[in-house]
């Protein structure tokens, strides 16, 4: 027979709370795959709170193109792609 255990939440920052500070300590912006490595949450998760965050206002996005580097068969060649990046709103 399987035991089904009821586990309580951690006091803590929310992880709404978690990307709003991390996201405001970092001037330049941070990509979603950088706050999910950060806090330690899934990229899938990360998208509902973030679109949560830019509705009201307190994030916002912009595009920003990477060269990365991609490697394929021993060769490396440039590939630009766009990235998006999350910034924090100042509040005056």
């Amino acid at each position: 027979m399987t035991t089904i255990k009821i586990i309580s939440a951690t006091p803590g920052p929310t992880t709404t709370e978690q990307i709003l500070e991390l996201i405001k300590s970092q001037a330049t912006g941070m990509t979603i795959k950088e706050i999910s490595s950060q806090i330690n949450r899934p990229v899938s998760m990360l998208q509902v709170y973030l679109k949560q965050l830019v509705s009201s206002k307190q994030i916002y996005t912009r595009k920003s193109q990477h060269g990365d580097f991609v490697s394929s068969l021993g060769t490396s060649r440039r590939q630009n792609s766009l990235k998006t990046i999350y910034l924090a709103i100042e509040r005056v």
